[in-house]
């Protein structure tokens, strides 16, 4: 699935049981290459807003807006 343009994989690790971190994963297959390609530019602007949010020195005018995406369902 890795070298399919419509796919998009993810792992994380799952702390809510201290005891014993699971790994969680998540995969999805889009209906098009240019659908995937706006999942991506989304995501990313979501990465990058979460990442610059983190940070002490954060501005609101720092942070990139991801626009919102409509369900095509």
């Amino acid at each position: 699935m890795n070298n399919n343009e419509k796919t998009f994989c993810w792992s994380a690790a799952d702390c809510a049981d201290q005891s014993e971190p699971a790994v969680e994963k998540l995969a999805i297959r889009l209906q098009s290459v240019e659908i995937a390609a706006e999942f991506k530019k989304c995501f990313d602007a979501a990465r990058e807003f979460n990442a610059k949010g983190k940070t002490e020195d954060c501005k609101e005018e720092d942070l990139v807006w991801a626009p919102v995406v409509e369900d095509v369902v």
